[in-house]
């Protein structure tokens, strides 16, 4: 899980061949990103079961299957909506927004990222986004450190 470029032999984009606009394809995205993770992560304990752990990676996989199956063109989108880096169609705003919180409770999008939801307000979002630091994190075990990484690796390649 995570190392979904990085597998040796041949590998077939499952993307979805559609004929329908990227908006719309990025609304089903957005939603079914939003249904796979939850707001807030589970917090696990020091030393997680093996069960905990097969959760965490059974949702990582999900993302990526969902990642492979609309293709990049559609996951870059949303995530250019979740950071603010776009301006969201009204339609959109809803479901950035949850994307975007459930990205910045793992710490894959630092905490005063904004979703955009007018043209006017693109020159905020670029002033954001180019000076939003990543504030330090707070002591956390290795395996949320290693989870923190491969959702961020998953969600911003």
């Amino acid at each position: 899980p995570g190392c979904s470029r990085l597998r040796r032999g041949r590998t077939e984009p499952c993307t979805e061949v559609s004929d329908e606009p990227l908006e719309q394809r990025c609304l089903r995205y957005m939603q079914e990103f939003n249904q796979i993770l939850p707001v807030i992560p589970p917090q696990l304990p020091e030393r997680p079961s093996e069960e905990e752990v097969s959760q965490e990676i059974l949702l990582m996989q999900k993302v990526t299957k969902l990642k492979q199956r609309y293709g990049h063109e559609v996951h870059q989108r949303a995530m250019e909506l979740a950071k603010g880096e776009m301006p969201a169609a009204s339609s959109e705003v809803e479901l950035a927004e949850g994307l975007r919180e459930r990205l910045v409770a793992r710490k894959v999008l630092p905490s005063d990222s904004q979703v955009v939801g007018s043209v006017g307000a693109v020159s905020k979002a670029a002033t954001l986004t180019g000076t939003a630091q990543e504030e330090p994190a707070p002591a956390r075990s290795a395996l949320d450190s290693l989870l923190g990484r491969i959702v961020r690796k998953i969600c911003c390649s």
